[in-house]
């Protein structure tokens, strides 16, 4: 009863990033390849994984989950 799954994180929203990105205009640009507008929270990509690793996911298997705003959707 082992499951196997994968969290593909987009962009993460930290305060290590705030500082490098505070009102630099690149960021705009990575932006609007997310559908979503923004980039991830730590909390968000946190509750994908919890809930994989939950026993609500215990039927789910061999997934790769992408929590990226629809970032790769968007770029496809």
């Amino acid at each position: 009863n082992i499951t196997v799954n994968n969290v593909m994180p987009g962009y993460t929203q930290t305060a290590r990033l705030d500082k490098l990105i505070n009102n630099n205009p690149s960021v705009a640009l990575v932006t609007k390849d997310i559908p979503l507008g923004r980039f991830g929270k730590p909390e968000e990509f946190a509750a994908a994984v919890t809930f994989l690793a939950s026993e609500r996911a215990g039927y789910i298997t061999g997934v790769s989950l992408a929590v990226d705003g629809g970032w790769i959707k968007g770029i496809l």
